[in-house]
């Protein structure tokens, strides 16, 4: 036999062993995913918890008016949300929506460029900000005269008393925010003017009102996006608070405290179990549109195997339920005591990082497809209770800088007060701090990054 018909045999078989060893790798990869899993325990109970909120009239509802909040000056917002309602929900996914029922206003665009620049130095209350207001009387009063329409849809969004949302099936489905961070702001710098003006009564009922209402939406948020939503909300009211009372007189500021400042963040509150039950609905719609989208469309034949490959690889209830478990064990480091979150913190990344598949009694490849999208998704999930449980860090030091601004308190006598104040850092017992150097008061949360860091301006002697 010739070299070259060894050579050509060799490979012969090589490429034949090849292709068994990929047949057969297929065949075992298919015969370990042939069957899916039931509904978990877990999942099943985030099902029961989203299917018993209770029903709320859509005049009461804050949710039906924040759909419609944007649509043009001398429209009603509730009509305008019924609307947008039912625009989103109408049709199938996968099929064009239409234009939306009503145009949204452009009132950003029309702000002046004094206005704008403010807006900006003010998206977080710090001292930049503080200085700016200072100086800024004339920039805020034409910035709440041209938006007064918009303060007013505020003040009636933040009188409605109860919270539903509809899960969206779809992105057009979620809350068009800014309208109501928008309409805070404004808020605020009038409770910012009310301070100037030594209208403690007037500032303490306005305060109140947005209070209240943010801590209901934040304990009755449908979907994670809203209790982030309303957490943001919560953190610019304590810094733009204070900031407000602080301008009162001394002797007047503690009186002037809402009375919902001095309740500590409830369990209800902290809770992620009702959002992350409208998450998992969310996310079950997400896995079945996407696979109802993809045998719509029209594929090649290579795109086809590898689609059918990778769909033979997934099990649709294993990942939920993969999901589900993870979600939960997340809630549920979360719901301890306040002061036991340190330690639950680190607990919670151990989940995050290293449970991403959670243990379950199958072959390491099963449902392998459904595991890699777990991975890569889920540990965006883990902090978002850690930015919650820290809002109880910055309603203590919102508490703290009125303290120390009713006893005009000089910079000399700061260490002292910090220590003997009944207003310390929750997870610690510690004294807050203060930066001399930027003249803010300081909290450090347990969300990682720079979101951890938690000002509020104080002036020594003001």
């Amino acid at each position: 036999m010739s070299v070259l018909k060894r050579v050509l045999r060799v490979f012969g078989w090589l490429l034949l062993g090849t292709v068994l060893l990929l047949a057969i790798t297929v065949g075992a990869l298919l015969f370990l995913n042939r069957h899916d899993q039931p509904p978990s325990a877990q999942l099943q109970a985030l099902h029961a918890a989203a299917k018993a909120r209770p029903t709320v009239a859509d005049a009461d509802n804050a949710y039906i008016y924040l759909l419609g909040m944007g649509v043009a000056q001398g429209e009603d917002p509730t009509a305008a949300g019924r609307a947008r309602l039912e625009w989103m929900t109408s049709q199938p996914p996968g099929t064009p929506l239409g234009p939306k029922p009503y145009d949204e206003s452009s009132w950003r665009d029309q702000r002046s460029e004094a206005v704008k620049a403010l807006f900006e130095i003010c998206r977080n209350p710090d001292a930049e900000c503080s200085r700016a207001l200072m100086h800024g009387d004339a920039e805020l009063a034409v910035w709440l005269e041209s938006e007064g329409w918009l303060l007013e849809r505020y003040l009636a969004l933040i009188t409605h008393t109860q919270w539903r949302e509809s899960i969206p099936r779809r992105g057009e489905g979620f809350l068009p925010y800014q309208h109501a961070t928008d309409g805070q702001r404004l808020l605020m710098a009038r409770a910012w003017q009310l301070g100037g003006q030594g209208e403690a009564h007037a500032l303490t009922e306005l305060l109140q009102r947005d209070l209240v209402f943010w801590r209901h939406a934040l304990a009755h948020s449908d979907l994670l996006l809203t209790k982030m939503i309303a957490s943001t909300a919560l953190r610019r009211h304590f810094g733009w608070g204070s900031l407000a009372i602080q301008r009162l007189p001394s002797a007047a500021a503690m009186a002037a405290i809402p009375s919902a400042w001095s309740t500590a963040l409830t369990p209800e509150e902290r809770s992620m179990r009702r959002s992350l039950a409208g998450e998992v609905l969310w996310m079950e719609w997400q896995v079945d549109d996407a696979f109802q989208l993809w045998q719509s469309e029209d594929h090649s034949i290579s795109d086809s195997l590898l689609q059918w490959m990778a769909k033979s690889l997934f099990r649709r209830q294993d990942t939920l339920n993969r999901h589900a478990i993870l979600m939960m064990q997340q809630a549920e480091v979360l719901d301890g005591p306040v002061h036991e979150l340190v330690s639950a913190a680190a607990r919670q990344r151990t989940v995050a990082e290293t449970e991403s598949w959670p243990a379950l009694p199958e072959a390491p490849w099963y449902n392998l497809a459904g595991k890699m999208a777990l991975a890569i998704s889920e540990p965006a999930y883990s902090d978002y209770g850690l930015r919650i449980a820290d809002l109880e860090g910055m309603r203590r030091l919102a508490l703290l800088s009125v303290e120390l601004h009713g006893h005009r308190a000089n910079a000399s006598a700061l260490p002292g007060l910090l220590k003997t104040s009944a207003w310390q850092d929750p997870y610690t017992g510690k004294p807050f701090t203060w930066d001399s150097a930027s003249g803010e008061l300081v909290f450090e949360g347990l969300e990682p990054g720079e979101r951890s860091r938690y000002v509020i301006p104080y002036q020594p002697g003001g």
